[in-house]
């Protein structure tokens, strides 16, 4: 027979774990966490001399199948810009716009060439015609179908099954007994 460890024993035990559990455990909190990104180590944006604005386009589109008639042109040299649009009007006209932008804002000259001319207008004709007359509605009694065929049987005998015996009644329990007398008391077992 083995017999228990003795206090001595058994408190040299948990002093020994207890050493070993705090040598091992981390002191403290020592999160360095992640390295700072190195700082950028590319150069500036390159500055570039200020100059003044100078460019010159034109665009025209003439399209002779749907009457298509326009157009734009400018150029700029420094703070002062000139140009001029136009558009072939839908009364054959043609409206120029030309102008020129200063210190003092937009200075437009509106201009229209020829005269204008309205083709002459087509009488309207309503192209409504009267529907069609609505088909006659004739309506016929469906033809008669024969009367269905009634077929009546009687039914099959009901099946018959015996009855039970009747269930006898359950032995009385010694758990049971007259109100106000504790069922349990029957069942205490007498010590000896």
């Amino acid at each position: 027979m083995k017999l228990p460890p003795s206090p001595p024993q058994v408190i040299l035990c948990l002093a020994l774990v207890t050493v070993a559990l705090t040598t091992a455990a981390p002191q403290g909190y020592n999160y360095q966490g992640p390295p700072a990104p190195p700082a950028p180590s590319y150069a500036p944006a390159p500055q570039y001399a200020a100059a003044p604005a100078q460019y010159d386009f034109q665009w025209d589109v003439n399209d002779s199948p749907s009457g298509n008639f326009f157009g734009h042109q400018e150029s700029r040299d420094g703070a002062v810009t000139r140009g001029s649009y136009y558009v072939r009007l839908p009364d054959t006209r043609l409206m120029r716009v030309d102008y020129y932008v200063d210190e003092t804002g937009y200075h437009p000259t509106v201009t229209f060439e020829g005269q204008a001319q309205f083709p002459p207008t087509r009488q309207y004709a309503p192209a409504y015609t009267a529907p069609a007359p609505a088909p006659a509605r004739v309506y016929s009694s469906p033809a008669s179908a024969p009367a269905p065929v009634r077929v009546f049987s009687s039914p099959a005998p009901a099946r018959t099954f015996p009855s039970p015996a009747p269930a006898r009644a359950p032995a009385p329990s010694a758990l049971y007994g007259p109100p106000g007398r504790n069922p349990h008391e029957s069942l205490r077992i007498p010590s000896p």
